[in-house]
């Protein structure tokens, strides 16, 4: 559509400008045109998999080896948009012999990389052998963690790296304005960060891992659609909001040596500050003396301004098999139903389930494996429910209101192929809600994903059993108990102001 009575900059400002509201109003609308089906699906004899997690997968890669094979899976993130995508980081080829042998490769099996799949097409057999990813992203650190933007901003995707910068990629940039390469028999357009804080990187202040990254909406300016959070390994939280540069704005790479010329999207540090008792826009991270730490950009948080897995005048604390040092917390989730509540897991194999105001757990899960927790998500679809992956290759299934002592389930996912004197052993794991181009309205399809060492993906749906509440979980919701009230934060003078 060409817009003629306008000069060329306020077209493209009125072109940004439905791009972005749109969406918004046709989801208002309870519309969905560009809504796309879920190309999984759940196997003919559900019975025989009644007790399992999965109604249906589908592993991704198989097509991909030249590209894809012997890296690790680091992260994974399901897209919450209209269109049912995932987001995969793969580790550099070679990734385990260190930093010295991947200076002396200057191929693409040496960068990290990240990859877009799309679960609605490609529908080809139930193991989508031809499926190929929509858009392959690389990085020339090595990608450990990755996220979307929030709705309708999905068309940007974000990667907290191992040297300690942060990469964003803008989807809608087309393919022509990046290198290509040969793979195989196939060519691929090898997408290059729009922006990279990677040349920040301070050895005294900013160099440690990246070992989580977030996102939160900013819907009052459509030229900054999100913040970004990351979180080091070393407990300093840095702030970037993500700027949508205006088309008078092209020439800025100039002055800013890690926006790639071209690219309209730039990362912006708001401020960073160590992990310390914040308050509202509440922060949550772990800590390797086995404490999870709260904080926050504003104010002064109430009481607690940590948790531990248990009191030490608990029957659990003072177990035999309790460690003479405190576990190191591997990873956090929040509910997505209880805003107070949440699970961490721990390396020494234990998972405890948290609420904003104790100290102490509300629910422990001691020596659950031999191995550390690698993942923990609540279910999307049961508020009760929480799955863990440990490095031992076994997926952990707890219900809260079954059984407050031991999971009520386990499943191996490490995998035994023909042909393969190597077995594929699992590195990650997520889940979530994706749409499957139904009605209007519709939550969407709760699926899981696992990631393994040699760059396999094995998508599934999750089965009617993990979907469906059991008589005690349905009274407890018609029971619905008021949540607690939020305690009043306290302003703090020496907050920084957001932008």
């Amino acid at each position: 559509m060409r817009m003629t009575a306008m000069a060329p900059d306020q077209e493209s400002k009125m072109m940004s400008f439905m791009r972005w509201a749109g969406p918004v109003m046709l989801a208002a609308l309870g519309m969905n045109p560009t809504a796309k089906k879920l190309a999984i699906n759940a196997w003919g004899n559900l019975e025989s998999n009644s007790q399992g997690l999965s109604q249906g997968s589908a592993k991704l890669g198989l097509a991909s080896d030249g590209l894809l094979a012997q890296r690790p899976v680091t992260g994974l993130a399901f897209c919450a948009g209209p269109i049912p995508l995932l987001l995969a980081a793969y580790a550099p080829v070679g990734a385990q012999l260190g930093a010295a042998a991947l200076l002396q490769d200057h191929t693409l099996g040496s960068k990290g990389i990240m990859c877009v799949w799309d679960l609605s097409s490609a529908a080809r057999g139930p193991q989508l052998q031809g499926a190929t990813p929509s858009a392959v992203l690389v990085s020339e650190g090595s990608p450990a963690c990755c996220c979307w933007a929030p709705a309708p901003s999905t068309s940007l995707v974000f990667a907290g790296m191992e040297e300690g910068g942060v990469c964003a990629w803008d989807l809608e940039e087309p393919e022509s304005r990046h290198p290509s390469e040969k793979v195989g028999d196939a060519t691929v357009f090898t997408r290059r960060p729009a922006y990279s804080t990677e040349y920040l990187a301070d050895v005294a202040t900013t160099a440690a891992p990246i070992v989580g990254i977030a996102t939160t909406p900013r819907t009052e300016s459509r030229s900054r659609p999100c913040q970004v959070i990351s979180l080091n390994g070393w407990g300093v939280i840095t702030v970037y909001s993500a700027v949508i540069l205006a088309p008078a704005e092209k020439n800025a790479a100039d002055a800013d040596i890690g926006l790639r010329p071209g690219s309209r999207l730039k990362l912006v540090p708001t401020y960073s500050l160590v992990v310390m008792p914040g308050s509202d826009m509440q922060l949550l991270a772990g800590s390797d003396a086995g404490k999870v730490l709260r904080g926050s950009l504003v104010g002064v948080p109430p009481a607690p301004k940590e948790y531990i897995p248990d009191d030490h005048k608990s029957d659990i604390a003072n177990r035999p098999s309790a460690p003479p040092v405190p576990s190191m917390v591997t990873c956090l989730a929040a509910s997505p139903f209880v805003p107070y509540a949440f699970a961490s897991g721990h390396s020494n194999g234990t998972v405890a389930v948290h609420s904003l105001y104790g100290a102490a757990a509300a629910a422990v899960f001691p020596d659950v494996s031999r191995g550390k927790i690698v993942a923990v998500r609540w279910s999307p679809v049961r508020p009760a429910v929480l799955f863990a992956l440990d490095s031992l290759c076994t997926m952990y299934t707890f219900d809260l209101i079954a059984s407050k002592n031991a999971p009520v389930g386990m499943h191996n996912f490490m995998i035994h192929e023909k042909g393969k004197a190597v077995p594929s052993l699992p590195t990650y794991f997520d889940m979530g809600l994706v749409q499957t181009g139904s009605e209007a309205g519709a939550k969407g399809a709760p699926v899981f994903c696992v990631g393994y060492d040699d760059g396999l993906l094995d998508v599934n749906l999750l089965s009617v059993k993990q979907c469906t509440p059991g008589a005690d979980e349905q009274k407890q919701k018609a029971a619905k108990p008021k949540p607690k009230p939020k305690p009043k934060p306290v302003e703090d003078e020496d907050a920084v102001p957001d932008e």
